[in-house]
């Protein structure tokens, strides 16, 4: 079965992103959690609940931190709803990808089903004494 000009480029950008996400992934991982680390040590009351209810249970939280807290929450509100939509966007070209190697996999069942045999079946032809061909048996 021959695949179209579109279906090997298809494939071919898939190989080098499968082949690339591997070091991609693994600097996005160590970038998250260097940058996750820093926040909680050096600015713990943007990462770290337990530190800041601390800080409000001593009262040394200035009124001007809690007004800028409270103005940012809508915020934070907002980008994490912005994340929540680009994963379930990503999920859908995710599947349509997955629709695209379903068919091409289609064409080569349907090919290979109605193509005849080139080599014989396992179990089919004469074997010898230890379940090896004989020698009239040919192979292409």
């Amino acid at each position: 079965m021959e695949l179209t000009e579109q279906e090997r480029q298809f494939l071919q950008t898939r190989t080098r992103f499968v082949r690339t996400w591997r070091y991609v992934g693994l600097v996005l991982l160590i970038g998250l959690g260097g940058f996750a680390g820093a926040l909680i040590s050096l600015v713990p009351w943007l990462a770290n609940p337990f530190a800041v209810s601390t800080l409000l249970e001593r009262g040394s939280v200035p009124p001007s931190t809690l007004i800028l807290s409270a103005a940012l929450l809508p915020v934070a509100v907002l980008t994490c709803l912005l994340l929540a939509l680009t994963i379930v966007l990503l999920t859908f070209v995710a599947f349509s990808n997955e629709q695209k190697y379903l068919a091409i996999l289609r064409r080569c069942a349907e090919a290979s089903a109605a193509a005849p045999e080139r080599y014989p079946s396992a179990g089919s032809g004469t074997t010898g004494q230890h379940g090896s061909r004989t020698s009239r048996e040919s192979v292409d």
